[in-house]
């Protein structure tokens, strides 16, 4: 068990800190980190209910929600051998590594992507887009990545010219000021400029 766990952190936080610049394996440890410490409140709270519990063909059941029930001697009847809190222990390290495994330098994966989406002058610095030093796109990678996408998914293509759009039951408008401002914008091209310096944008028509 304890190995298993040692695969999470440090290990798999080791290995892909290996894989990225130096300046994102701070962040690759966190990510590894973080994972082990949310799954294991979630493992204790439900997971381990609903994964090893009787209930329907899929999921279990609530009987040891919160581990309510579990004691010294309780077993499992997947594992009547070993005491039940050590059986779910040992099974919460494989579900702390099965999104570890996930996790990495999201950053990074992205500057991959833009490269094989022909995006060469691209560099992602962060993994939302927003502002930072080392973060620079040119306008030609973005109209490469225009293009592609009304080529490669002409059926999402109408969704960037939405002024607003409603998804579970909350309303929300478009951020780019263009679509409001310009006849013709598309909204595809859009960019959140520093201070003082206008809006990026595209308009399909002059």
């Amino acid at each position: 068990m304890a190995l298993v766990l040692m695969m999470t952190i440090p290990g798999l936080g080791l290995f892909y800190g290996g894989m990225v610049r130096k300046k994102n394996v701070l962040g690759t440890l966190a990510q590894s980190f973080a994972v082990t410490c949310l799954v294991t409140v979630l493992w204790f709270m439900i997971g381990y209910t609903l994964a090893f519990t009787d209930g329907g063909s899929f999921v279990g059941d609530l009987s040891r929600l919160f581990l309510h029930g579990m004691g010294k001697t309780t077993t499992s009847g997947l594992s009547a051998a070993v005491p039940e809190s050590v059986f779910m222990s040992f099974q919460m390290t494989f579900a702390i590594i099965t999104p570890a495994l996930i996790a990495g330098a999201f950053a990074d994966r992205m500057n991959a992507k833009a490269k094989h989406l022909g995006r060469a002058r691209s560099h992602f610095a962060n993994p939302h887009g927003l502002q930072d030093p080392g973060q620079k796109m040119t306008v030609r990678d973005i109209a490469t990545l225009s293009r592609g996408l009304i080529h490669d998914f002409p059926e999402y293509y109408h969704y960037f010219s939405e002024k607003e759009y409603t998804f579970n039951g909350i309303k929300q408008g478009n951020r780019n000021p263009l679509i409001y401002t310009t006849h013709g914008a598309d909204g595809m091209n859009f960019a959140i400029p520093p201070p003082g310096l206008p809006f990026e944008g595209r308009s399909s028509s002059p």
